[in-house]
């Protein structure tokens, strides 16, 4: 009889999060929008607050530091704490670092720290979905769920821009800001139908995310202030982090995942890669407000046929790789980020959509090497388990 009840209550429970699946895309598409959704305002920042690039690059950069490491984090607690508690105070954060934003739009420390608590909250998103994914459902149904959440990030991606500029020109970039409020609506929905899970034995490697943390961002400011206090900050920070990890028992990132040259390998493939996109992301609005004068809308439009690219492209991608094999899309999509580079420093100056035309190839071989970089990392941190 208990059997009977038990199986029954699992079967209960695993029904109550099949419900959750339409909340999980949609908060997945909140937490993601934000990565693109300032990138064509920048101009309109800079020349309100009279900022130059690298003073602007900081509505950006300070999302995704603490985006970053806040995944990590949440993944961590995810592990000690309920997903339920979690999510709940990660959406609120989210939406309390969006309302700071809003109000505070006049004084440019103010939208910093704002941008840096959405990315705080928002890192909260990705992260514990991908946990409640491989907590709550069954291998079958993980393939498929991993599928339209990949679909889902990347038509936020595409979106941005185009939503970006309409909202910045159509009213003020301030009111960006507000565009991940309708996030609270999930809220409700996961208190009720998430599971109570209990406390479980661990800790957080406070220090540890700390000193990553005050690495990456020491580091970061000595690129844009260019005085070498910052630097040495950030090395010494460096040289304390990987003593710290070292003798703690439960460290922040494990030492042992850096002894396996493929997922070293890959972290550096990775960072260089994406890097230079983001990069070039972040200096395509400048400069086609600069050189072109246009506004947040039309840079938005130029903006988005590659960005949805990247959507349908994904898909290609994942054909290509079975019937061609990984290392052809790798090379490919290398190709496709390489010939793009090359012909917008060939093409800046001449009719403008050419720009557009061209950032569709860099959509392109971004798409095809995340699909294959987050396989291969997805393998190697299980090997490394």
């Amino acid at each position: 009889m208990k059997k009977l009840d038990t199986s029954s209550e699992s079967a209960i429970a695993h029904s109550e999060m099949k419900r959750c699946v339409p909340w999980i895309y949609y908060v997945i598409f909140f937490a993601v929008l934000n990565e693109s959704l300032f990138n064509v305002s920048t101009p309109s920042i800079a020349q309100q607050f009279d900022l130059d690039a690298a003073g602007v690059s900081w509505v950006i950069t300070i999302f995704f530091i603490v985006f970053g490491l806040g995944m990590a984090i949440f993944g961590r607690l995810a592990d000690l704490y309920s997903v339920k508690k979690l999510i709940t105070i990660g959406i609120i954060l989210y939406s309390v670092g969006s309302i700071l934003g809003f109000v505070l739009q006049a004084w440019y420390p103010a939208v910093i720290l704002s941008r840096a608590i959405q990315g705080a909250g928002g890192s909260a998103i990705p992260a514990l979905v991908f946990v409640m994914v491989a907590r709550f459902f069954t291998q079958e149904e993980r393939g498929k769920l991993f599928g339209m959440i990949t679909s889902t990030v990347s038509f936020a991606i595409g979106i941005g821009p185009v939503l970006g500029g309409y909202v910045a020109g159509a009213l003020h970039w301030s009111f960006l800001f507000l565009v991940s409020l309708p996030v609270l609506v999930a809220i409700p929905f996961f208190r009720r139908l998430l599971p109570n899970e209990p406390r479980r034995p661990g800790r957080l490697d406070i220090l540890g995310a700390a000193l990553l943390g005050l690495v990456v961002s020491m580091l970061i400011v000595y690129t844009t202030k260019v005085q070498l206090i910052y630097l040495l900050v950030s090395i010494i920070a460096l040289g304390i982090f990987i003593v710290h990890i070292r003798r703690v028992k439960e460290p922040f990132v494990d030492p042992s995942l850096f002894t396996n040259r493929k997922y070293r390998n890959a972290l550096i493939i990775g960072f260089l890669i994406f890097g230079t996109v983001i990069s070039v992301m972040f200096v395509i609005p400048l400069m086609l407000s600069n050189i072109y004068h246009l506004g947040t809308e039309s840079i938005g439009i130029i903006m988005f046929p590659g960005a949805i690219s990247a959507v349908i492209f994904g898909k290609v991608a994942g054909h290509l790789t079975v019937k061609k094999g990984s290392h052809f899309v790798v090379y490919l999509g290398l190709f496709c980020i390489a010939l793009s580079l090359l012909l917008q420093s060939s093409l800046i100056g001449l009719w403008v959509w050419f720009i557009g035309m061209v950032l569709i190839l860099m959509y392109i071989g971004l798409s095809f090497l995340r699909r294959h970089w987050l396989r291969v990392s997805r393998k190697l941190c299980r090997l490394n388990k």
